[in-house]
């Protein structure tokens, strides 16, 4: 009899530790996480706002360096500084060497305009999860975390941007 009581003491006290500290109605609630509903619909309210300061305010030429986080070689880890000229992209370099990006890879090469595709695809496809962060002043996205299928293994694409200059003597490429 002992032993029963015992294991049912110590079955209740587990479910009491398990619990949600907050309980609202009779629906539990996280005090730390907010409950979104619809992640998604989160990710894309967040890009248009994104997307209207980063029309408002968008500088005609910029630079900044775009840096990708992936399962792969190590050249394709490397930064890449890129020039914006007029929304195209001018110049990109992989760094810290300076040299030019290998032809093969120039569509790694995005203006901001295509970072933002690449989040609007990813939502529209409707990925596993889609993060991203954006700056303050420009909206530009500064960190991008998507993953298209939760089952699947190292397809995740994460990508950094940084160093976001605003460039008034860019010229545009000579033309041959």
């Amino acid at each position: 009899m002992k032993l029963l009581i015992a294991a049912l003491l110590t079955a209740a006290s587990l479910s009491i530790c398990a619990a949600p500290s907050v309980i609202a109605g009779d629906k539990p609630v996280s005090p730390t996480k907010p409950i979104v509903k619809n992640p998604l619909a989160e990710a894309d309210r967040q890009l248009k706002a994104a997307e209207a300061k980063w029309k408002k305010k968008r500088p005609e030429h910029y630079s900044y360096t775009l840096q990708r986080s992936c399962f792969c070689a190590p050249d394709y880890r490397k930064p890449i500084e890129i020039r914006v000229f007029r929304g195209k992209v001018q110049q990109a370099s992989l760094l810290p060497e300076g040299t030019p990006l290998p032809a093969e890879r120039k569509a790694e090469a995005l203006p901001v305009e295509g970072l933002f595709r690449m989040i609007r695809e990813a939502i529209v496809n409707k990925s596993a999860s889609v993060t991203v962060k954006y700056n303050a002043t420009y909206g530009y996205p500064t960190s991008i975390s998507i993953d298209r299928d939760q089952m699947m293994a190292d397809e995740e694409v994460y990508l950094s941007a940084s160093n976001f200059k605003i460039a008034s003597g860019l010229k545009p490429k000579q033309q041959k």
